[in-house]
C-alpha cells in the first residue's frame, strides 16, 4: 500500500508541472482551478480533484510561489488518520500551534517549493475506500 501511495505522488509531481503564469491565464496544473492571492506574500492556490492511478479522485491543493514556470522542489504533507489535507494548511506561514508554525504550505510556497496537501482516499473529500490493511 505504501509503495503504491508513493507512486501516486510521484506522478502526481511529475504531472504538476504549473502553467506559465501570465496577466492573462492563470495557471491550471492537473486541471485545478487556480487563484492568484496577495496575502501574505503573492502565491498561486490551486485545488480539485486529481485521479489516482486506478482513476479514484483525490481531493488534492497545490499552492505554488509566484513567478514564472522555473524547476521547483516538492513538498507533500500528509495528513493524519482521519484528518484531511486542511491540516497542514495556513493562512498565514507563522501559527499559532506550535507544531505547524512555519511548517505549513505558505512557510514552504514563501521559499520556493511547490506544496501538494491532498485528502487520503477514503476519507473527507476524497473518494475510495480507506481501509487499513490488516
Amino acid at each position: 500500500m505504501r509503495a503504491r501511495l508513493c507512486a501516486v505522488l510521484f506522478g502526481l509531481s511529475l504531472l504538476g508541472a504549473p502553467a506559465p503564469v501570465s496577466a492573462a491565464a492563470p495557471p491550471a496544473p492537473l486541471g485545478m482551478a487556480c487563484a492568484d492571492v496577495a496575502t501574505p506574500f503573492r502565491h498561486w492556490f490551486c485545488s480539485g480533484h486529481v485521479p489516482s492511478f486506478d482513476g479514484v479522485p483525490l481531493d488534492v491543493d497545490l499552492t505554488l510561489p509566484a513567478g514564472g514556470v522555473v524547476p521547483r522542489p516538492l513538498v507533500v504533507m500528509l495528513h493524519g488518520y482521519s484528518n484531511d489535507k486542511t491540516e497542514w494548511e495556513s493562512n498565514a506561514i507563522t501559527n499559532v500551534k506550535a507544531d505547524k508554525d512555519s511548517y505549513n504550505n505558505l512557510a514552504f510556497a514563501s521559499r520556493g517549493y511547490a506544496v501538494l496537501n491532498y485528502t487520503a482516499r477514503g476519507f473527507k473529500g476524497s473518494c475510495g475506500p480507506g481501509t487499513l490493511a490488516a
